[in-house]
């Protein structure tokens, strides 16, 4: 993989974890939501490895 495709992956990556954290974060039962607290920390700690 070249380093251009590798940055637009990343870039890719960026926005559509951010258009999933607008989502998560507009609805109010997100705040309590266990199973979906559980399935971001899973997203993040994958993604930073």
């Amino acid at each position: 993989m070249h380093a251009q495709e590798f940055r637009e992956l990343l870039t890719h990556m960026e926005w559509a974890d951010a258009q999933s954290w607008r989502a998560a974060r507009a609805i109010p039962a997100s705040l309590t939501d266990e199973r979906l607290k559980y399935l971001f920390h899973h997203i993040h700690l994958v993604q930073v490895v």
